[in-house]
């Protein structure tokens, strides 16, 4: 350490982390891992800290719904078809016979599916008298963080069938054909009404 102003690691009996961490306070430099990380943008923590009160006083199988769809693990195409559950991800609601092969995203079963139309609408008047925001200008992600928004949102899905049991995959869409080995039906999410 000869008057360097260096930290040698092997001279001292100081652990690694603790050498690292020194070095990095006499060269003021920090490491700000979590700038440099990649975010997951299909959850936003909320800015209060607490969760929403509306989904967590809803009904248990309503706010199950909810935080699925809120955290990007609710029963939609593109998630079952990234844990292998279902051979794809179009949407079964309004293209069963996968004709046009569009996704079945959250942004698509909360704004554009033709099945919940009547439905969408209402909710995105409500949205809209809430927040004072159009269907345009909202990403789904920040609906669902949106306290504001959620009471809507529970009321959309209580009229629709968005993130409950996926309908079983037909023998002929399976994985080679014979709708078993994990392609088939799986009732991931229950049986609620």
């Amino acid at each position: 350490m000869a008057g360097h102003g260096r930290i040698c690691i092997h001279c001292h009996d100081l652990d690694r982390s603790h050498a690292i961490n020194e070095v990095t306070k006499r060269n003021g430099r920090r490491r700000p891992w979590c700038e440099r990380r990649q975010l997951n943008q299909g959850y936003v923590l909320r800015k209060k800290g607490k969760p929403d009160p509306t989904p967590a006083r809803a009904e248990k199988r309503m706010a199950a719904r909810y935080y699925q769809l809120m955290s990007g693990h609710a029963l939609t195409g593109v998630y079952l078809k990234s844990t292998d559950n279902r051979p794809d991800d179009h949407c079964w609601w309004c293209d069963p016979d996968n004709i046009s092969s569009t996704p079945q995203t959250r942004d698509h079963l909360f704004k554009h599916c033709s099945r919940w139309k009547d439905q969408q609408a209402q909710l995105w008047a409500r949205v809209t008298e809430e927040a004072r925001r159009g269907k345009r200008k909202w990403r789904v992600r920040d609906l669902l963080a949106d306290e504001r928004c959620s009471p809507a949102v529970l009321d959309f899905l209580r009229t629709t069938y968005i993130g409950r049991s996926a309908p079983p995959v037909e023998e002929n869409r399976g994985r080679g054909g014979s709708g078993g080995g994990g392609g088939g039906r799986r009732n991931l999410g229950g049986s609620d009404p």
